[in-house]
């Protein structure tokens, strides 16, 4: 696709270039930059390359990018706020055909701030986001790995991420530290978690009936009526 560009005299660069937004939990990489687009030659383009099968192909030729893949769309935008970009091309192969479809988008400032916004509170919210469909047969959520937590009372796995004593922090290279312990952690320290682990109650399908802070232990009483006590462990901090 970059070769097609170079071939009608555009210039490429910049596939690979990294973005970091919202203190970065939103992070990404660009398909590149182009300058000498027909249309305006002279305006830079972030470059976003797909590939789609037939038929998603065809929606996005007659409903265009915005409608038919709205996740292309705010990745598109994203890209030009993150290099202070005015154009995107949007640029996508047919994998049956091998046919071309080819979109300029304009930055849309409002569309962009409203999803980092979104995405913002949900990375600092300790509340779980809602669920994209409250159907389990949504096929969606048929064939997400996520499925036995969200709708069969399943728990979530032992980690930094799912324990209560989680922090997310604005701002520095180590965004996500740990209340418990006052200290960063690391991504394989979260994968790790610690034995003073307490899952975010949010997470757990039951109902919370006791708080014992000093033996550090929630107690719930699960959908099936038992009693489950959470905590208990030894308190030690995991190594660096």
């Amino acid at each position: 696709m970059v070769s097609d560009l170079q071939r009608i005299g555009v210039e490429v660069w910049g596939q690979q270039d990294r973005i970091r937004l919202v203190h970065g939990f939103v992070r990404g990489k660009c398909d590149g930059k182009a300058l000498g687009i027909p249309e305006a030659p002279s305006t830079p383009h972030l470059c976003e390359f797909k590939s789609s099968n037939d038929k998603g192909f065809k929606e996005i030729v007659k409903k265009g990018c915005k409608e038919a893949k709205p996740l292309h769309y705010t990745q598109c935008q994203i890209g030009m706020h993150a290099f202070g970009l005015s154009r995107c091309l949007y640029y996508v192969t047919n994998k049956n055909s091998d046919e071309r479809y080819v979109e300029r988008i304009h930055y849309d400032v409002e569309h962009c701030l409203r999803q980092l916004a979104r995405a913002e509170r949900i990375a600092f919210s300790d509340v779980p986001p809602a669920r994209l469909s409250d159907n389990p047969e949504f096929f969606k959520c048929r064939f997400c790995r996520h499925k036995a937590v969200c709708f069969e009372g399943a728990q979530p796995r032992v980690t930094c991420r799912t324990c209560i004593h989680v922090q997310p922090e604005a701002g520095g290279d180590c965004h996500i530290s740990c209340q418990r312990w006052s200290k960063p952690l690391s991504v394989e320290e979260q994968r790790e978690a610690c034995p003073a682990h307490l899952f975010n109650p949010h997470l757990i399908d039951g109902e919370q009936i006791d708080v014992d802070e000093g033996n550090e232990v929630i107690t719930y009483r699960l959908r099936d009526g038992t009693i489950w006590r959470d905590g208990g462990g030894e308190r030690q901090p995991s190594e660096d």
